[in-house]
């Protein structure tokens, strides 16, 4: 774990000496050491390093660009381990948003962003805040018709 660790480090280290530290190639490096420490149940300093993935992607891409999205729900799935239930929930809401704006809300890379992980985050997210069943059942079943009709009715998981 720290030997990998400080593999990742280095990475970003070497990144950010040949292409500047606020270049976005230094994203993947950042959210990699973020995931490290998540893995080590440190989401405090996950959530510094997502917090920093996504200004440098706002600030190079811009708040619409869908690229963002990446690093916006990895901090909203570090928000909700650390029980910052209403920014998390946030983060994960306008992800969807900003995806949904670029590429529809019937596509089947609607479906793949929304994956099991992030969809389970958002509606537990949405669950401990008390919001209403009927808004995660209804994502839900959107999920599934959007899965049924791009993929068949008896489509088989990944």
């Amino acid at each position: 774990e720290h030997e990998g660790r400080e593999l990742l480090k280095e990475c970003l280290l070497t990144t950010e000496k040949y292409n500047g530290n606020e270049h976005p190639s230094s994203v993947t490096h950042l959210l990699n050491l973020a995931t490290s420490y998540s893995r080590s149940k440190n989401f405090v300093e996950a959530e510094h390093l997502h917090r920093e993935g996504l200004r440098i992607m706002e600030t190079a891409m811009g708040s619409e660009d869908p690229s963002i999205t990446v690093p916006m729900l990895s901090l909203a799935v570090t928000l909700y381990h650390l029980k910052q239930d209403v920014e998390a929930e946030q983060f994960a809401l306008e992800a969807v948003r900003i995806h949904e704006r670029a590429f529809g809300n019937k596509s089947l890379i609607y479906v793949l962003l929304a994956n099991a992980r992030k969809l389970d985050c958002l509606i537990s997210i949405q669950a401990r805040i008390g919001n209403d069943d009927a808004d995660a059942l209804a994502l839900l079943k959107r999920v599934l018709s959007i899965q049924e009709k791009e993929l068949g009715y008896k489509f088989k998981r990944w």
